[in-house]
């Protein structure tokens, strides 16, 4: 159990600054 949460974490917390770098990148698109 444990370990599916610290799985699922790490896979929330990558795909969180996947977008914020993504976002960034559309930022200065814009700019």
């Amino acid at each position: 159990m444990y370990i599916r949460l610290s799985c699922t974490f790490s896979l929330v917390t990558s795909s969180v600054r996947l977008f914020g770098r993504t976002k960034r990148v559309f930022y200065f698109n814009v700019d």
